[in-house]
């Protein structure tokens, strides 16, 4: 999933490292300009406040563990599945109380 703002590397913590994006189709025009793209808008992120550069980080943390917490849902929910599989195929030759 692309995230709409700038990411940082994997070890990086500050925001002067975050990834530099070129001249393309969506961007501005400006070699090694470091863009925000945010809400369908983009912004010279040398121009935006300090505190809105010290949140990009945090809010890609977020990010990190809604995903983080989506993919163990979606393993979760399979392990639920292939158990209710099994319970089913187990109980094929019972009869229900209900039969």
């Amino acid at each position: 999933m692309k995230m709409p703002w700038p990411t940082l590397g994997k070890n990086d913590s500050s925001l002067e490292q975050a990834t530099e994006e070129r001249a393309s189709d969506d961007s501005i025009d400006r070699e090694n300009a470091l863009i925000l793209h945010f809400n369908g808008k983009q912004y010279d992120l040398d121009s935006v406040p300090k505190e809105v550069q010290e949140l990009i980080p945090r809010l890609e943390i977020a990010d990190k563990q809604l995903q983080l917490y989506q993919d163990s849902m979606e393993l979760i929910s399979l392990a639920r599945d292939t158990l209710i599989s099994k319970i089913n195929k187990k109980l094929l030759d019972i009869p229900s109380l209900n039969d």
